[in-house]
């Protein structure tokens, strides 16, 4: 921090219908887009603040931080027995740093946001305490409790008692659609396979229709295949609304060379090989398959903000990832995403300050961004302690059979992608990386077969198999470092570049994977690649 400088923290908590503001002393801040000032009471004593990241995958558990103020001229008892209560009420966490050499006022947009969140259970009452005085966490998970995707719990109408009260497929992509496999002569192929299921709900004399997906889809016709090995190709897709409560696209197989069978084990199964795919992309055109789309699809079913602005900027990356599939069962949101999405994308989901956002892991940075910061080590942010390796021997892969491409029909994946360190690659759906040799040579053989439900593209299978072993296959290290209160603008997720002559490090990427405010400075976690083959 430079000579003269001073760190304010700044809490502003939304209640009651208007903004109270505190701070660690009392200040005037002056907000220029309004025209207006803000006084800040100094009753806020200097927060204990730690930020944590998975690094890939998930990070939405609750992170809090503790507070204790005085709310003035309030009485907080009386309040909350009038109804006004503190519970779930916005806060927001921030600083400013001013000289204290200059007597301007200072800028609202000049100010730091550290963190937002809710507030949960304040304690107040507290007789030894002033009637104003409040004990709460202020918490950015409070909001996420699992939800049901709402187009998930669709029931059928039917006058087919057996398929009466069925749920509704919900199928995204295009399922089934050029799947390339190994034959049972070795050669590899591609074809179209028949992988969602429809149901008869409707059979009458000349009306037999099958629904084969909720909402509105791209294609406008499928294929489909029956119990009995009947086949209809190019049969058109019609839209209704199923039970008079949502639209559902359908198919009349009224003349085709399919059976109208409402025996309970009979079946059909559509292949989405002809003109698009599933659900129509409510982000975009063509049917919904990017990463980036599918996660905010489902995030919108649940009571959370979401920083739109971020995931316009990930779009391109993550919706080149293909998924499609079908869903046919009342699923929970983010279940369904950490189970079937995001151990397959580079990128982890977190919280922002507008909301959940992604982050895109260094491992790829070199590829779709650049560091936010460049530091070279000093006195005023240095590092200590040492090297450790996040990864135990355990957790290290290097050969990996991805199996892809899931269908109803047969109750298996079609396909799979295999990286295997030991073996020149015998065709196009088994490979080997410098990664994974390098890892054989550090570390042995390390295999692991994973399976997805979702991924029937081979393009995104195979960079799926790429990134896990380049996640995987070297590991980790991590490094502490403490840093002024300056620093405090190097946010969670963020790529910093840094040099080290002590620890041989030269413009070397890390991000920043925890960051605590403790005794006046900033303590950061960094994570660096056990990488030679990027180290070097």
């Amino acid at each position: 921090m430079k000579n003269g400088t001073e760190i304010i923290f700044l809490l502003e908590i939304t209640w009651n219908n208007r903004i109270h503001r505190f701070s660690t002393r009392p200040i005037r801040i002056y907000d220029s887009i309004k025209e207006q000032d803000y006084q800040y009471i100094g009753t806020l004593n200097a927060p204990e603040v730690t930020l944590t990241s998975n690094f890939f995958g998930m990070n939405l558990e609750n992170q809090s931080i503790a507070f204790q103020i005085v709310f003035d001229n309030e009485d907080l008892v009386q309040a909350r027995f009038q109804g006004r209560v503190l519970d779930n009420a916005p806060g927001e966490l921030s600083y400013i740093e001013i000289n204290k050499e200059v007597k301007d006022t200072p800028n609202y947009d000049e100010r730091t946001i550290i963190f937002k969140g809710r507030i949960s259970q304040p304690i107040i009452g507290d007789t030894t305490k002033p009637k104003g005085h409040a004990a709460f966490s202020l918490e950015q998970g409070i909001e996420v409790d699992d939800f049901i995707i709402d187009s998930t719990t669709y029931k059928l109408s039917s006058n087919v008692s057996v398929n009466q009260g069925k749920n509704i497929p919900l199928v995204f992509g295009r399922p089934g659609k050029n799947i390339k496999y190994i034959d049972t002569s070795g050669n590899l192929e591609e074809s179209d396979f028949s992988v969602t299921p429809g149901y008869l709900y409707q059979n009458t004399t000349t009306l037999k229709k099958v629904i084969i997906s909720f909402g509105i889809v791209e294609a406008t016709h499928v294929f489909i295949t029956d119990s009995n090995g009947n086949v209809e190709a190019g049969i058109p897709v019609q839209q209704e609304r199923i039970g008079g409560i949502q639209t559902g696209s359908y198919v009349n197989i009224y003349g085709t060379a399919l059976t109208a069978s409402e025996e309970p084990d009979f079946k059909y199964f559509v292949s989405w090989q002809y003109t698009g795919g599933g659900l129509n992309n409510p982000f975009g055109s063509g049917t919904l398959e990017g990463g980036a789309d599918i996660i905010r699809y489902v995030l919108t079913f649940g009571n959370v903000d979401i920083d739109f602005q971020n995931f316009e900027s990930v779009a391109p990356i993550l919706n080149s990832y293909k998924f499609a599939g079908y869903i046919n069962q009342p699923s929970q949101g983010m279940d369904f995403l950490q189970s079937e999405i995001l151990p397959f994308l580079p990128c982890e989901i977190t919280f922002g300050i507008k909301g959940i956002k992604i982050t895109i892991p260094m491992l790829f940075s070199n590829l779709y961004q650049t560091p936010q910061f460049h530091i070279i080590e000093n006195n005023d942010f240095r590092f200590f302690g040492a090297l450790i390796s996040q990864e135990t021997p355990s957790e290290i892969i290097n050969h990996i059979e991805l199996q892809f491409a899931f269908s109803v029909m047969t109750e298996q994946h079609l396909s799979s992608i295999t990286i295997n360190p030991t073996n020149t690659p015998a065709s196009n759906v088994e490979s080997k990386t410098t990664y994974s040799d390098v890892s054989f040579n550090r570390y042995g053989l390390k295999k692991r077969v994973i399976q997805s439900n979702f991924i029937h593209d081979y393009q995104t299978a195979v960079r799926v198999s790429q990134n896990i072993i380049r996640r995987k296959a070297l590991g980790i290290m991590t490094i502490e470092a403490l840093a002024i209160l300056s620093y405090g603008k190097i946010a969670i997720g963020d790529i910093i570049q840094i040099t080290s002559t002590d620890f041989h490090l030269q413009n070397h990427n890390a991000q920043i994977i925890e960051k605590q405010y403790v005794d006046n400075q900033w303590r950061f976690t960094l994570a660096i690649e056990d990488n030679p083959i990027q180290n070097n």
